[in-house]
């Protein structure tokens, strides 16, 4: 019976112990999901995708104007 109430005690201990530090993590994921910072990160995220498809389409110019020049070569 002593292992019963022991091992009762152990869950309850262990399901209170998750229910906080699941309540504290929410806390602090929903302060940094605020509008203002939300929109700093978006507008982060955006710039560096701008930046990468620039990269993208100069290397694809490049390789393109390169394998015309090879075509027209042979």
């Amino acid at each position: 019976m002593i292992k019963r109430f022991f091992w009762f005690f152990v869950g309850i201990t262990v399901g209170a112990l998750s229910t906080w530090w699941t309540a504290r993590k929410a806390k602090k994921i929903a302060q940094t999901m605020n509008p203002p910072q939300l929109v700093g990160k978006a507008e982060i995220k955006t710039k560096l995708a701008a930046k990468d498809m620039s990269v993208a389409l100069k290397e694809g110019y490049k390789v393109a104007r390169k394998r015309a020049s090879d075509l027209r070569e042979n």
